[in-house]
């Protein structure tokens, strides 16, 4: 009985021993599940506060304020560039304000430094008044050599003599006075002469080789008091032919042949400043607009201000080709093609065209060789030279006339 009953109270003891010894086991192995999770935990929550922190900035603040400026750490995280700003009004309104430096797009930074290269050159051309009134600013002009031409135009200075007007040149206090006038009425082209030496003079281009669409820059005095305003635009038309009004009331109208249209704004005191191209070189000389219309200005190509500029180095003076005559531009059939003529529609008297033959309703179809279908009559015979037999051909009661042509010099009549 003992026996048995000590055996009984043995195997009780082994499992209990056995109990807790499984009991013993199993506790760390929960333990460390429950550890590994709270690490995970803990670990996905700080991964989410340092995205968080990252993209709100805050790092990024913090960190910049911590490092200096020219640090490599402040470049690389961009701590001085502004971020776009929103504002809004009485939580109606909505518009956002962008700091920081502005970007010129590479045609702006082209004008902007055509512009700042070429305005010490453009000039004020002035009226000096009397007793019963000021000096007043009329018009622009421009320099071309550094011994004091200036090239403006011939509307500008007609009022008067040399003693009458001045110039005004940026940067200098005092104005300059203009000791002699050249002009071209029939191409609205004056030169003028200060005593001056070392100044700002403008590159002259190339106005024969230009193309519809080009950008050109206007520089002037409009009004006469908004001095060195600047305006852009492109080359609207060329070899355009203009009727502008002369005197106050424009009684008289004057006719220009191939001259340069353009959308840049012109206006009065602009008269005589230059229009200038990309490559900041003069290809004309502003001179007119169109009242009562938008962007309708038109300028004398340059290449007849060389031309004059030329015959004064040469002769000391302007020496203009002149044949004579007055003509309107036709087209006739010849044969049943098309032609652009000049129809005669008077002949000065004595003149070239005179003495040669030519008759009032002649048409004039060629010149020296040449079909008026790509240069105009006007000028072909601005390039050519004073004294030079020129052969044109001219239809005459449907008939072709061939006549020679000795060409004269323009004589000074304003």
């Amino acid at each position: 009985m003992f026996g048995s009953n000590k055996k009984d109270a043995d195997k009780i003891e082994t499992k209990k021993a056995d109990i807790v010894v499984k009991k013993r086991k199993g506790i760390p192995t929960r333990l460390k599940i429950g550890c590994i999770v709270s690490c995970l935990f803990i670990f996905v929550l700080c991964i989410l506060a340092i995205i968080f922190l990252w993209f709100g900035g805050y790092i990024k603040n913090w960190t910049c304020d911590a490092v200096t400026e020219d640090s490599s750490i402040s470049e690389r995280l961009e701590c001085n560039k502004e971020e776009s700003v929103s504002q809004e009004g009485d939580g109606e309104y909505k518009y956002n304000v962008k700091d920081g430096e502005i970007t010129i797009s590479d045609q702006e930074t082209v004008i902007v430094d055509v512009v700042e290269n070429s305005s010490p050159s453009v000039v004020s051309i002035g009226l000096k008044g009397d007793q019963f009134s000021e000096d007043q600013i009329i018009g622009s002009g421009f320099i071309v050599t550094e011994n004091g031409l200036i090239v403006t135009n011939r509307h500008v200075v007609s009022e008067g003599s040399e003693e009458d007007y001045f110039v005004i040149i940026k940067d200098r206090e005092d104005p300059l006075d203009v000791t002699t006038i050249y002009t071209d009425a029939l191409n609205d082209i004056a030169l003028v002469k200060v005593e001056s030496t070392d100044l700002p003079s403008l590159p002259l281009g190339d106005s024969s080789n230009l193309t519809v669409g080009q950008t050109v820059i206007a520089i002037g005095n409009p009004l006469g008091d908004l001095t060195g305003t600047v305006t852009s635009g492109i080359i609207s038309g060329l070899n355009r032919e203009v009727e502008v009004g002369a005197n106050f009331f424009n009684t008289d109208v004057e006719a220009f042949e191939d001259v340069i249209q353009t959308d840049a704004a012109i206006n009065p005191g602009n008269s005589g400043g230059p229009l200038i191209n990309t490559n900041g070189e003069v290809i004309g000389v502003n001179f007119a607009t169109i009242q009562g219309a938008d962007n309708l200005s038109f300028a004398i190509p340059i290449d007849r201000v060389k031309l004059r500029i030329d015959e004064l180095n040469q002769f000391g003076d302007f020496r203009i080709p002149f044949m004579g005559i007055e003509y309107r531009r036709r087209v006739v059939f010849i044969d049943d093609e098309a032609l652009i003529g000049a129809l005669v529609t008077s002949v000065f008297t004595s003149s070239p065209a005179d003495k040669a033959g030519v008759e009032i309703g002649d048409v004039i179809v060629q010149y020296d060789d040449k079909t008026l279908e790509e240069e105009s009559l006007f000028s072909l015979i601005q390039k050519s030279e004073i004294g030079e037999a020129v052969k044109i051909i001219v239809i005459r009661d449907g008939e072709q006339v061939s006549l020679d042509v000795v060409i004269g010099q323009q004589s000074k009549v304003e």
